[in-house]
């Protein structure tokens, strides 16, 4: 539903507030699928299909995946993680799956780096910050 970049108040870490609510027609296709769509830290998006199939039942990505990995030059044994929850988080999205109402996932990346530049930031997702 909604994305919104934020900081720490104490510390100045950024992180993401992404508001959800389950669509009961993502997941109700046979075979069962839903588009995903991730943003890279190069602010480009990468649409994928998610589909639960084939015997034993598997999550798989397709569509713009081969894409994405020779883009991204992963290789077999990388990991990508979309969000990291714990068991608390996936018992209130499954409530709110039950119930229909929304829910928040607050994602804090943990960046490291160097910076090599200093300039004036023109984006409208941060107003007034260098």
């Amino acid at each position: 539903m909604t994305v919104q970049l934020r900081a720490e108040l104490e510390t100045d870490e950024v992180y993401e507030q992404i508001t959800l609510i389950h669509e009961q027609h993502d997941m109700s296709q046979q075979p069962s699928w839903q588009e995903l769509v991730a943003s890279d830290l190069h602010g480009n998006e990468w649409h994928f299909h998610h589909i639960f199939r084939g015997q034993p039942r598997r999550h798989l990505l397709t569509t713009e995946w081969s894409v994405f990995v020779s883009a991204k030059k992963l290789v077999a044994g990388n990991a990508f993680i979309f969000l990291s929850m714990h068991l608390g988080v996936l018992a209130t999205v499954s409530h709110a799956i039950s119930t229909g109402t929304f829910f928040s996932v607050f994602y804090k990346p943990r960046f490291s780096g160097t910076i090599v530049d200093v300039g004036d930031s023109t984006s409208s997702r941060w107003p007034d910050s260098e």
